[in-house]
């Protein structure tokens, strides 16, 4: 039987980090919603500068909201990056890499974070995982993860009213969706072992179908 994997104290972590280094508060943010495996906030934000920082997350930063393209200097892994920005665009960090980012105008973004227990998880019960490697990704543009993310701020705008397993299908829709785009063997993903009770892939069905319906 898969275990469930916990990530209260990782939440936890991804908050103390963000109010560190962020100059504002979020607007909206999972840290109370006692999601597992994945946290988002959403942001907006004055201009400033986000010095380097550690997460043990994947993260995801959506550029959200914005009107006019907009000039966002970007350090992942060393590597430094300029490049405009529009709404919907992603920058990609896999846990334990570094990250900063600056910007001289008003921008809204969300946060998006996946524990990679979770990625674990369904490598070890579809792939081998010796062959998992995330690399940085400094603009990309990937309508599922947009579409993800933004279910998922509706969802917490509206009180969490499809409880956990909401928040929860989205997370294992991202973990199988980045190991798809990522895993060199080029082969589809297996079903977990074991997998859920009938009723339950009912629901879970339904919960995803209503994800992409919500946006």
């Amino acid at each position: 039987m898969t275990k469930k994997l916990d990530s209260t104290g990782s939440t936890a972590q991804i908050k103390n980090v963000a109010d560190k280094i962020v100059s504002v508060a979020p607007l909206i943010s999972s840290h109370k919603a006692e999601w597992n495996n994945i946290f988002l906030a959403y942001y907006q934000l004055p201009a400033c500068e986000i010095p380097k920082h550690y997460l043990s997350q994947h993260t995801f930063t959506i550029c959200s909201e914005l009107g006019n393209p907009s000039l966002i200097e970007c350090c992942l892994d060393n590597r430094f990056k300029r490049y405009y920005f529009q709404s919907g665009d992603i920058i990609f960090c896999p846990a334990e890499v570094g990250k900063s980012l600056a910007w001289e105008q008003k921008n809204s973004c969300i946060l998006l974070a996946l524990e990679p227990q979770l990625i674990e998880q369904v490598a070890y019960e579809s792939i081998y995982p010796e062959h998992i490697e995330f690399a940085p990704q400094f603009k990309i543009v990937d309508p599922l993860i947009q579409h993800l993310a933004y279910a998922l701020k509706s969802e917490l705008e509206s009180g969490c009213l499809s409880g956990r397993l909401y928040a929860e299908s989205a997370a294992a829709m991202l973990a199988v969706h980045l190991l798809k785009i990522n895993s060199p063997l080029k082969q589809p993903i297996q079903d977990y072992k074991g997998g859920l009770p009938a009723h339950k892939l009912a629901q879970r069905s339904r919960i995803l179908m209503n994800i992409s319906l919500k946006i």
